[in-house]
């Protein structure tokens, strides 16, 4: 009974430190999908910010029928609201189209289309592992309407 409480023991001290190497080896891992989950949320979250904006601003254009379509005033409805939706710390690049650039008729029925290209940085991954850059995510959303008053 000596002889096998001598193993168990011997046993013992020999996996003293195993636990704290493991977690050692696991712990970085961890942190790394933790903060990646949460940049990703935040990416996911502005995606789908910059395609509500871009339906809004399309939908707002469209509904313009009585404005010429060469008329500024539809393409800064448009652009007004996406800098309204989306937030000021976001990068991004509008582009709002008319039908005038491409066909009349289609003009006088009101076909818009908006395009919002989107530069999202990571902050919590490029903050928390200050010596890797993780490059920015980079999205483009995309819209068309045709207006809505049967013009």
């Amino acid at each position: 009974m000596d002889a096998l409480n001598l193993r168990i023991a011997a046993k013992r001290r020999l996996e003293r430190g195993s636990a704290f190497a493991e977690t050692v080896f696991v712990l970085p891992v961890l942190v790394l999908l933790l903060f990646g989950l949460a940049d990703f949320s935040m990416v996911f979250r502005d995606y789908l910010a910059a395609s509500n904006a871009a339906r809004a601003a399309v939908r707002a254009s469209s509904l313009m029928a009585e404005i010429p379509c060469n008329s500024n005033t539809r393409r800064l409805a448009g652009q007004n609201i996406v800098d309204t939706r989306l937030p000021a710390t976001l990068t991004k690049t509008v582009t709002i189209q008319h039908a005038e650039l491409n066909n009349a008729e289609l003009c006088t029925k009101g076909l818009i289309g908006v395009t919002i290209q989107v530069n999202k940085p990571l902050p919590f991954l490029n903050g928390f592992f200050a010596g890797i850059a993780f490059p920015p995510v980079n999205f483009t959303v995309s819209a068309f309407a045709m207006n809505e008053n049967g013009n």
